[in-house]
């Protein structure tokens, strides 16, 4: 295409839009001199500017990628099963790695075949049950051969919640190097044609991928490992992939363009991983480097760019390590044998909560990772892991104490499903997963079950008092009076509580402002007119707390029925102007401001109130303001 378009536009210039621009200047061998005639740079000129891997994950374009090699030996897999068990068991006591050994002796008669890719799949199967299924994620395999992707295809099959599906070149062509074409992979090949494909699909191959890809991007799809050869390794999108497993030698600009596969944004996902089962790390390096090689035209490229974009076991040891830190330094001052009160308490503040939720978040996904990585758990080490693992429950259940007492909505469940899988996985069986449903402070039963979760007077109090103001600011502008009522009461409330430190005292008084807010009891009286007008005893409420807050008027039982009048007018013309779609068409809006600056010019005329002075027309403003936010949530 290059050629052609050099040939129609000869006196053009052109421009190269690329991720992984190929470069050959430094060839070492023929097929790698053969590459220079390709490289971009040669053909384009220098770079006129760069979006860097680091900015990408700074803008949030991308995530991080974490890499883990597991290196198979071919030679003894029965001796290799053990020292898998040795590696990932050795500091848990005999009994449990006992008990750990059993639980996976289903796949050890599957492992201890003398077939390399045998093992490889009952590695990956261990991995992706982990990691994978609890975070609703897919993988990608990257196979060495056709036929060992088929072969791959018929073990990984039978593996409860993997559900595969091959996506190669069919025929008796190779696809890329490496591809090994004995007559029994040929047969294979055709075996799985014949089967797989040919049935529903015909001869129509690319119906096939299309399917097979599409099935795997959706997150009801029913297909959740791609196995591949070289197709779909560039320029393949799906966020959902979360992992890729590799298993064949990969260099230079395809390497990167593969790793790339899995650096998409998806939701409960925070980093991509590469898991290596053939040791392409080293040529990860090698493709980095080429970019920071001044002969290859690339002299601008710091190699500081990739700094936070690619991770090993040690960089995530260490990341661990500072998260729990960060978490644990917040907390000081408070003593360790402090009283559960005195914990959530310290975390009264709603900045300083948020900052909690926050580290322990961030602490959460460094645990999620370690305990799913299995290179990582070994660099940490299992007596270390069993510390972070007793601080992040403790801090998890003072999460869910705050979160119930102050009324916040935060949910760890991405982390949670995977840190609850791999606990039960190493024969620590704890239920970390707690869903706290939200309960409104009209469900008795709802919140007598939340106030016995609480410890102290106080701790219910506020408990009580979060889900009142909750419920207070859906009312807002429902009625406008029975907020304001409410919120001094509270306020009042809090006030005296501040002063005398009266726990019992707090709760008696917000379990009477509850009660009286769930049956509908208030001190507040409406003009007879509008007693039974929800609509307008709204619009009512908005004009006399402006009034009353700005002290434009004093109140008396004749100007409140006139205020009466007027808020029914006001519905009126709500009504009248609030057509279909209303809410989003701008004339409706000017049509109906128009209509309520004649209601309420009306009204302050009849009030005596002089629309002439700039201090009552804001007051106006304001009313109008506040009638056009409880007719948005009205109508």
């Amino acid at each position: 295409m290059y050629n052609y378009m050099r040939d129609v536009l000869e006196k053009s210039t052109f421009i190269a839009f690329t991720g992984t621009p190929l470069l050959g200047n430094n060839a070492k061998n023929p097929k790698e001199r053969a590459m220079k005639k390709k490289d971009t740079y040669d053909k384009f000129g220098p770079s006129i500017d760069t979006y860097t891997m680091k900015k990408a994950i700074e803008d949030g374009i991308t995530v991080p990628l974490v890499y883990e090699g597991r290196k198979v030996v071919q030679n003894d897999p029965s001796a290799k099963i053990d020292e898998y068990f040795e590696n990932i068991t050795r500091d848990l006591p005999d009994n449990l790695k006992d008990d750990l050994k059993q639980k996976w002796s289903r796949f050890k008669p599957l492992a201890e075949t003398d077939s390399r890719l045998n093992l490889i799949a009952f590695d990956l199967a261990d991995h992706f049950i982990n990691y994978c299924l609890p975070k609703k994620l897919k993988g990608i395999l990257v196979c060495s051969s056709r036929a060992s992707a088929v072969d791959m295809y018929n073990i990984l099959k039978r593996m409860d919640g993997i559900k595969p599906a091959v996506v190669i070149s069919f025929g008796n062509k190779p696809e890329g190097d490496g591809d090994n074409l004995t007559s029994d992979a040929i047969r294979k090949i055709e075996t799985y044609y014949k089967e797989q494909v040919k049935p529903l699909f015909g001869d129509n191959v690319d119906l096939y991928d299309d399917t097979m890809t599409a099935r795997f991007k959706s997150e009801d799809g029913d297909v959740n490992l791609l196995i591949v050869k070289d197709k779909l390794l560039t320029g393949f999108d799906a966020p959902i992939a979360g992992v890729l497993y590799i298993d064949k030698p990969i260099q230079q600009h395809s390497l990167l363009q593969a790793v790339a596969r899995v650096n998409r944004v998806y939701k409960g996902k925070d980093f991509g991983l590469i898991v290596d089962y053939f040791g392409v790390f080293t040529k990860l390096n090698e493709a980095i480097d080429m970019y920071n090689d001044a002969e290859a035209g690339f002299e601008n490229f710091d190699r500081a760019d990739i700094e936070d974009a690619i991770f090993g076991p040690v960089d995530e040891k260490n990341k661990l390590k500072k998260s729990h830190e960060d978490l644990l330094e917040m907390f000081i001052g408070v003593s360790k044998n402090a009283q559960p009160n005195e914990w959530q308490l310290f975390l009264k503040e709603d900045n300083k909560r948020h900052e909690f939720y926050d580290k322990l978040s961030t602490f959460a996904k460094r645990l999620d990772l370690a305990l799913t990585n299995r290179a990582i758990y070994i660099e940490v080490g299992f007596k270390q892991l069993e510390e972070y693992r007793k601080d992040y429950l403790f801090f998890k259940k003072l999460k869910d104490a705050v979160t119930i007492r102050y009324n916040d909505s935060i949910s760890f469940s991405k982390y949670e499903d995977g840190i609850r899988n791999l606990l039960n996985t190493f024969v620590m069986a704890t239920d970390v997963h707690t869903v706290v449903k939200p309960v409104s402070i009209n469900d008795v039963e709802g919140m007598k079950k939340i106030l016995e979760k609480m410890e102290t007077p106080d701790a219910k109090a506020d408990a009580i008092k979060t889900k009142v103001v909750s419920e207070l600011k859906q009312k807002r502008y429902d009625d406008p009076l029975l907020f304001k009522e409410f919120s001094e009461r509270i306020s009042k409330t809090l006030a005296d509580y501040a002063e005398l430190r009266d726990a019992d005292a707090y709760l008696n008084e917000m379990e009477r402002i509850a009660d009286d807010l769930r049956n509908g009891r208030s001190t507040t009286d409406y003009p007879a007119k509008i007693e039974n007008d929800s609509d307008a005893k709204a619009f009512y409420g908005a004009i006399l707390n402006n009034f009353k807050l700005s002290e434009t008027l004093t109140i008396s039982i004749e100007s409140e029925e006139i205020m009466g009048d007027c808020a029914i007018k006001i519905k009126e013309q709500i009504k009248k102007n609030a057509k279909r779609d209303w809410k989003y068409n701008p004339i409706a809006h000017k049509n109906m401001h128009r209509d309520l600056d004649d209601c309420l010019f009306d009204l302050f005329d009849e009030l005596g109130i002089d629309c002439n002075d700039s201090k009552n027309i804001d007051v106006l403003d304001n009313i109008i303001e506040e009638i056009m936010r409880i007719a948005l949530t009205r109508y």
